[in-house]
């Protein structure tokens, strides 16, 4: 039953990105690569998912802040 709810998951995941416009994805992927600052927000499991978008972008080397984090400028 895990299996199949992993299954679906991927399933419904492929499908979303599908529909996304590839023109889209190059220009949010310029957008972030050129911007001086990045600035996340998110509050429970979207703050989980933002934290962990934020700490792949500061390994690429961004200036990443999660806005309520006691860091942030």
């Amino acid at each position: 039953m895990k299996l199949d709810s992993i299954d679906y998951l991927e399933t419904k995941i492929r499908e979303t990105l599908s529909r996304i416009p590839s023109e889209d994805t190059e220009r949010l992927t310029v957008s972030i690569l050129e911007a001086k600052r990045i600035f996340i927000f998110g509050a429970g499991r979207s703050g989980l998912v933002g934290q962990m978008f934020a700490v792949r972008l500061v390994q690429l080397g961004l200036r990443v802040y999660f806005v309520g984090d006691m860091t942030t400028l």
